[in-house]
């Protein structure tokens, strides 16, 4: 799909662990540590300030990219392509 995505990316006061610009994505590969009770509650706060902020946020868990890599990028791609049509 030719789309741009960096790694570590810096917006405002959080970093996103992959983000593509043109499309104002955010992916976020989650470990256990976002199962922790105020883990969560601290991702809920970011992504609605983020959300706020006119960005787009897919949250995958780290077993899935680890486990099932190319079910997660085919499944990401589609995600994309509705990002796509509707933006």
């Amino acid at each position: 799909m030719n789309l741009k995505f960096s790694r570590q990316h810096p917006i405002d006061k959080f970093i996103a662990d992959f983000y593509c610009d043109e499309l104002k994505l955010i992916i976020e590969v989650d470990g256990l540590v976002h199962e922790n009770q105020g883990q969560a509650n601290y991702d809920h706060f970011r992504d609605e300030w983020l959300k706020s902020k006119g960005h787009n946020i897919i949250r995958i868990d780290n077993v899935s990219v680890i486990d099932y890599l190319e079910a997660t990028l085919k499944w990401l791609q589609q995600e994309d392509e509705d990002l796509m049509e509707i933006g």
